[in-house]
């Protein structure tokens, strides 16, 4: 395995590279390359394509790398630029570039068949490279281990798509839950079968959606008269500047806990405020809740529009779940709902798909019946982690610039615009 490398100490090359990569095939993350300088002094036995290896002699190896190997780099190209670019590019730049963030200044490449002439190095590309040198052996061995690492906390991030056995290849396992979840964020939308899908949900945008999955506060409901009245009531309680509606428009989204934060954060307040601030504001919110709410205009008739038409229809919120119970009943009881969410304890809040795909599951229905609707790019961004297409309507909290930057498959201004949409007009 050192015959190259031996070669090329012996001609007076001092610090001799082995570079490679893993991850071209995966429907899902991104393509991932190491390069490593191997010290001609403290040999490493056993080195060989980590392909060729089990997960348990790659991690004693690996840590034989790291502690013998002169230096060592990895680079991470993400799927979006491998989209861009395609992934024979998207190789190559991850492997100049995990070149490049080496400490020591190589004088010789060996690379696993790739030209690298840019490198403006010196170079070999050796096909089978991976068998043959224990440089580009090493390098592929933490570039497996990089890659296997960042699939599995991938895993934890988006459950259900068996990504910490099939490390994004398209194993049954990971085809059959992007059939029943979705595409996600770190799909690559320019593979197959991930491009087919994509362009199948485009091609069916005409026809009715069966069911409509909303955001409450800036959506069906304009509570941020009593949000604001709730919060500036508890800042005067503690002499701290109060705010106009239209900063409140801003800082709320996220739920409860980030709206303290983020007040907490812009006034440069003692974290010790936190929970002050906050069962001060939940005590105000629960006296002033019912003031100046009040459903958006034609939002009830469009609610029962959808009803007779046999739409199913959903609440999502970031709103504490009580709340939105306390508010849907008040407010929204003449409408028939599927499913109500808000906030719930151990529940991520959106932009994280955890609580929507949750609701898609029990609405057994296909994605592309399944539309979502919202004012914020939150909420964009949650249809987007989703793979649902979204509405951003513009009588709520946000400018419509924003709706089109986060991912607004439709921008509407009325109900009207809006019944259209979910019909199919």
């Amino acid at each position: 395995m050192y015959k190259f490398e031996s070669d090329l100490w012996k001609k007076g090359y001092s610090y001799i590279v082995g570079v490679d990569e893993v991850g071209r095939g995966p429907l899902a993350g991104p393509v991932v390359a190491a390069a490593v300088v191997l010290d001609p002094n403290k040999p490493i036995i056993g080195l060989r394509d980590s392909k060729q290896l089990s997960s348990k002699q790659r991690q004693e190896l690996l840590i034989e790398i790291e502690e013998k190997a002169l230096d060592y780099a990895i680079s991470f190209v993400s799927e979006r630029i491998i989209e861009s670019i395609n992934i024979y590019q998207a190789s190559k730049k991850a492997m100049l570039n995990a070149i490049n963030s080496l400490s020591l200044k190589p004088d010789y490449i060996l690379s696993d068949a790739m030209a690298l002439p840019k490198s403006q190095i010196e170079y070999q590309a050796i096909i089978k490279g991976d068998t043959l040198s224990a440089s580009i052996a090493a390098a592929s061995i933490i570039a497996k281990e990089a890659r296997d690492a960042y699939m599995i906390k991938q895993s934890i991030k988006f459950p259900g798509y068996d990504f910490e056995h099939n490390m994004g290849y398209p194993t049954k396992k990971h085809l059959a839950a992007i059939k029943r979840f979705g595409i996600i964020e770190i799909h690559r939308r320019t593979y197959k079968p991930i491009k087919d899908i994509i362009e199948k949900m485009v091609n069916e945008e005409d026809k009715m959606f069966k069911a409509v999955i909303f955001d409450l506060d800036g959506t069906l409901l304009d509570t941020i008269s009593d949000i604001s009245d709730s919060m500036n009531a508890t800042l005067k309680k503690f002499n701290i500047k109060e705010y106009g509606i239209e900063d409140y428009k801003y800082l709320v989204g996220k739920g409860v806990d980030e709206f303290i934060n983020k007040i907490v954060e812009i006034n440069n307040l003692d974290f010790n405020m936190t929970d002050k601030l906050k069962n001060s504001y939940l005590e105000e919110y629960a006296k002033r809740k019912s003031i100046k709410t009040k459903p958006y205009p034609g939002i009830i008739k469009l609610l029962k529009r959808l009803n007779k038409n046999n739409v199913s229809l959903n609440i999502l919120s970031n709103k504490p779940h009580y709340q939105v119970e306390e508010v849907v009943k008040k407010y929204l009881s003449d409408i028939e709902f599927d499913f109500v969410y808000g906030k719930k304890p151990k529940y991520p809040i959106k932009p994280n798909p955890t609580s929507i795909k949750e609701i898609i599951f029990k609405l057994n229905l296909d994605l592309k019946d399944i539309l979502y609707v919202g004012d914020t790019n939150i909420d964009m961004k949650t249809a987007k982690n989703a793979s649902l297409r979204s509405v951003g309507v513009l009588w709520g909290f946000r400018k419509e610039d924003e709706l089109r930057e986060s991912g607004a498959s439709y921008i509407v201004r009325t109900t009207e615009e809006l019944f259209k949409v979910i019909k199919g007009d």
